[in-house]
């Protein structure tokens, strides 16, 4: 499986541990002309792995943009994904066992 591109030019507007904390919910807005509207939610389950950088120093505030959004496969196992946040002031890299978006 190449590489899926499930949001791009999106607000990330939170970042929650549910479930026990095993599980990432991701929340997003409409970036265009700063209408705020809701675009949809990402959650990734069991998380493996996880790297997030940013330059906004110590008080990082939402919502933020980020440019694209995408999963794959990790490499050489099907049950894993890989998933990128790119673009903006974030990168956020993760790996999980089960992703559901809307």
């Amino acid at each position: 499986m190449g590489k899926k591109y499930i949001f791009q030019n999106v607000n990330i507007n939170s970042i929650k541990f549910v479930n026990n904390k095993n599980d990432i919910k991701f929340d997003f807005l409409d970036s265009y002309a700063n209408s705020g509207k809701y675009c949809g939610e990402l959650i990734c389950t069991d998380i493996l792995s996880l790297t997030m950088k940013t330059d906004l120093g110590d008080e990082p505030y939402f919502p933020q943009f980020i440019c694209d959004v995408s999963i794959e496969e990790f490499p050489g196992n099907s049950e894993h994904h890989l998933v990128v946040f790119e673009g903006g002031t974030y990168y956020i890299s993760l790996i999980c066992n089960e992703i559901m978006y809307q």
